[in-house]
């Protein structure tokens, strides 16, 4: 579940280490490269945060994968990641392989802040307006 203390990070991408995922265990701990999940400036990502996992053999969209699972990465220590699965209304599936991972916003963590980021838009559009109207 997306909270407003989920980290971001530009850039961040991944790979699970081959058969960690090959299950539909939850909450799962699993491994990930040396260099994953860290932004171009050398930050490594910290939980918690959402992400994606799929299979980019069939495109480099998580959406290309019918079978793309959202995880909520609760704790990380250096490689090691423990999540939560199905986050968002996702199937828990198996995932063969090395799946892909990334850090970006979801639709989760955008509908938390729906009502903020419309109120705050709404009032600097009205404070604008006000504004020029008297020049």
């Amino acid at each position: 579940m997306a909270t407003l203390s989920d980290k971001f990070g530009n850039n961040c991408t991944g790979r699970v280490v081959s058969g960690q995922l090959n299950n539909t265990t939850n909450p799962v701990t699993f491994s990930i490269g040396a260099s994953d999940l860290i932004d171009p400036a050398g930050v490594t990502l910290a939980a918690p945060f959402t992400m994606p996992v799929w299979n980019d053999s069939l495109g480099q969209n998580p959406s290309s994968d019918p079978n793309m699972e959202l995880l909520y990465v609760t704790s990380r220590t250096g490689t090691s990641l423990t999540a939560n699965r199905g986050a968002e209304g996702t199937t828990i599936v198996a995932h063969a392989g090395t799946p892909k991972v990334m850090v970006g916003i979801t639709a989760g963590y955008m509908n938390l802040l729906g009502p903020s980021v419309t109120t705050k838009t709404s009032t600097a559009n009205v404070a604008v307006f006000q504004a020029l109207r008297f020049m």
